[in-house]
């Protein structure tokens, strides 16, 4: 699949978006002040800003990767968008390469505010959407972001889920199938309504290359009291339950060897 990296005009192109929001910020707000706050955000500032400078150079074609603009493969660019307790990434084509680059950017974002203890949860979402970010005045609307925004409002785990819209895509393409999927994991996911079963990003994997990710997580029970406290009671059980895939897998490894 071949995307002009100039689609990012008033085409409909279809596209990935992932929608990322950070939960419990009125009370955040409320307790550390405008400041404090404004310094807990800025924490994030440097990961989103970096993901922006190299979106821009690509777009604006400064920089030229020989790895992802070898032959017929298209260049891969995820355009972060923020805005008080939101984050919004937008790609610029449904490529295989293009996926790989989003789901490992939505986990090293979900890391780093997971370091900092920011409680994040989101969704991912793929179809058509305007995403005018060369205009004065940017224009970004599409059902996947309605999708996205809608589908994180239900869990109940700081972690992002791949919507179906994104699942099917990614079917199509064969990501399921390849070692490449390490970057998603499927789950039985605790939302509203019961554990559902969806992919979600394996922010996990990214953590435990630079330390122990359940201590991080443990440390969130000090933000917040009572019902809150389910949000990090699931996501100790997701992080656990990876280890012991990882663990299983490990041992089938070592039994085939």
């Amino acid at each position: 699949m071949t995307t002009n990296t100039n689609n990012w005009g008033k085409e409909n192109n279809k596209r990935f978006v992932a929608f990322l929001d950070i939960m419990g910020f009125k009370d955040r707000l409320t307790r550390e002040g405008h400041d404090g706050t404004r310094k807990t955000l800025e924490s994030l500032h440097l990961t989103l800003k970096d993901l922006k400078t190299k979106a821009q150079e690509r777009i604006n074609k400064k920089v030229v990767n020989r790895f992802l603009d070898f032959g017929s493969t298209p260049i891969s660019i995820i355009f972060p968008v923020s805005f008080s307790d939101s984050i919004i990434l937008i790609s610029n084509d449904g490529s295989f390469e293009t996926a790989k680059n989003l789901i490992f950017n939505v986990g090293s974002i979900m890391y780093e505010a997971i370091e900092h203890k920011i409680p994040m949860k989101g969704a991912i979402a793929y179809g058509e959407m305007t995403a005018d970010i060369k205009e004065e005045w940017p224009l970004y609307f599409g059902q996947p972001l309605i999708d996205a925004y809608e589908l994180h409002k239900e869990l109940k785990v700081y972690g992002v889920v791949l919507h179906h819209t994104c699942e099917e895509h990614l079917s199509q393409l064969g990501y399921f199938t390849t070692r490449q999927s390490i970057g998603v994991f499927k789950y039985s996911v605790p939302m509203e309504c019961g554990e559902i079963n969806h992919y979600v990003v394996n922010w996990v994997k990214i953590g435990e290359l630079f330390g122990g990710t359940e201590i991080l997580v443990n440390k969130l029970y000090n933000t917040v009291s009572g019902k809150p406290r389910i949000y990090v009671d699931n996501t100790i059980k997701f992080v656990r339950q990876i280890r012991e895939n990882d663990v299983q897998l490990l041992n089938q490894r070592s039994l085939k060897a």
